[in-house]
């Protein structure tokens, strides 16, 4: 047998290092391709002794080891060669299989040898599995990454580095080169950057997942779109990143928001139902009151009183009289006015009305008129389309707030679609169809929303004094002739008020 290379302790091996988490051996073999020297490691590596090793051929061992017909050729280019090389070679089959390492260098010539190779053998077996276990990991959380439905993006250094197809849907681009390398604040809406920033310094300075923030991006066209952002650190590409999984909730808030504002606007309604009930009490109880007043001063007066005691009891009956008028207004804002329809033509009933308006409106005020000659009848009351248009009319002057501008009164054809039926107030009074509207617009001072809320509330008033019934009574003579009323006003703006009729040969239904 023959004995181990006394060199071979002090060998400068530059070929594959010996990973200490791996077992490795060494192999010396000379020029004839037989083994000369073999560590103990061989054993645990190739499952051979040392002794069993030295003395053989290389291709014999090889072969023993069942090596393929490929591997050995590729052994014997590298032992030709003469240069340091280095093999990966799979020993064994099934679950008993191990991959081995096998870095081939020639070592300094020595006088009167031969050529001389050793060999660094590494069992590689774990961290081969454990790479095809990692490679195979992140093949399946690519795949799920790029059909998640949610969009995924990962940001390193402040640059966009990966995005899914749902993140190019989201974000409004057409291919992943159009958002790689781009800085991902832009596409954060200015609102939301200091929150933005913030989160990223915590994610990266604790390791830790951000918690979920709701804020705006800004897409491709610079739309704006609401989403919901989690994020957290990753490594992507051995570089330390954030990975964001966002969601569009743009149609979720939308229609949060609408219900929220039909939920308001039931509520508007419920309340003003319960005041008009209220001041349908109200009013009858009044317009008792009044009526009794009235008819007990008509007697004494008719029994011949005193002259001093006819004064007071003319007196007393007037009083009576302005609280049956008082009881009148809240029938109207009940709508429970007594209503005469009949066919008529709006500006017909403008022009009718309209030296009381010009009486109304004061010095500094422009009135203009914009009527159609041609239009088709409505079914409506002369006297309260002519009373409604008196205190638009004043309320018109009133929000100019002796400013001049100028008031614009018109009537024209409409055709109402489902939208704006819901808008309208009383909401869903009318169906949708052709109408004819009378319409009031001022130069004034307009209503923010909530001034808007209120307006038609019976008692309301923006007034420091009044019985803020001007537009609540509006309100209740337009629902008693079955029309609807629609405002539009805004700070600084103007108000224009709309009373819209239903428009047809045939009498539609309205809803009350």
């Amino acid at each position: 047998m023959s004995r181990p290379h006394p060199s071979a302790s002090r060998l400068e091996i530059r070929a594959l290092p010996i990973a200490e988490s791996t077992t490795g051996a060494l192999v010396l073999c000379d020029d004839s391709g037989i083994v000369r020297f073999a560590s103990e490691g061989v054993r645990e590596i190739l499952g051979r002794s040392p002794q069993e090793l030295t003395g053989r051929a290389i291709r014999s061992l090889a072969c023993d080891l069942g090596l393929s017909g490929a591997t050995l050729d590729a052994l014997a280019r590298t032992l030709a060669s003469g240069e340091s090389s280095r093999l990966e070679l799979r020993l064994g089959n099934g679950d008993s299989a191990h991959d081995v390492e096998v870095g081939v260098q020639e070592l300094p010539a020595r006088p009167g040898q031969g050529r001389e190779y050793v060999a660094v053998l590494a069992d590689v077996t774990e961290r081969r599995r454990a790479e095809r276990a990692l490679e195979q990991s992140e093949h399946r959380y690519r795949a799920l990454v790029e059909a998640s439905p949610d969009p995924i993006v990962v940001h390193a250094r402040g640059l966009i580095r990966y995005v899914n197809p749902a993140a190019l849907v989201l974000l409004g681009a057409q291919a992943p080169q159009e958002l790689i390398g781009r800085p991902i604040m832009e596409f954060v809406h200015p609102e939301f950057h200091g929150l933005v920033r913030e989160r990223v310094r915590k994610m990266e300075e604790t390791g830790e997942p951000g918690t979920m923030l709701a804020e705006k991006l800004l897409r491709f066209d610079a739309t704006t779109i609401e989403v919901e952002v989690a994020g957290a650190p990753v490594v992507y590409e051995g570089e330390p990143a954030i990975q964001l999984v966002g969601r569009d909730v743009t149609e979720r808030r939308r229609a949060e928001r609408e219900r929220q504002r039909l939920a308001e606007r039931r509520r508007d309604v419920e309340r003003r139902e319960s005041l008009a009930t209220l001041a349908a009490g109200v009013a009858h109880s009044l317009a008792t009151l009044a009526g009794s007043i009235v008819d007990a001063a008509d007697r004494e007066i008719e029994l011949g009183a005193h002259e001093h005691e006819t004064r007071t009891l003319v007196a007393m009956r007037g009083t009576g009289l302005r609280i049956s008028a008082l009881a009148e207004q809240l029938r109207a804002c009940a709508g429970a006015s007594r209503a005469r329809l009949r066919r008529l033509s709006l500006p017909q009933l403008v022009l009718e009305c309209s030296e009381r308006i010009e009486a109304e409106t004061p010095p500094g005020v422009s009135l203009g008129y914009d009527l159609p000659g041609d239009t088709r009848p409505v079914r409506v009351d002369a006297a309260l389309v002519q009373r409604v248009l008196l205190d638009l009319v004043r309320n018109a002057v009133e929000a100019m707030r002796g400013a001049p501008g100028g008031i614009q009164i018109g009537a024209r054809r409409i055709d109402l679609d489902a939208a704006t039926t819901a808008e309208l107030e009383p909401p869903g009074a009318l169906e949708p169809g052709p109408c004819m509207a009378l319409e009031v617009r001022d130069d004034g001072c307009g209503m923010d929303t909530e001034t808007r809320r209120r307006i038609l509330d019976p008692f309301f008033s923006t007034k420091a004094a009044g019985r803020g019934l001007g537009l609540a009574e509006v309100f209740g003579l337009v629902r008693a002739q079955g029309g609807a009323l629609q405002v539009e006003s805004a700070p600084g703006r103007g108000t224009t008020v709309r009373v819209i009729f239903p428009l047809g040969d045939e009498e539609r239904p309205s809803r009350r």
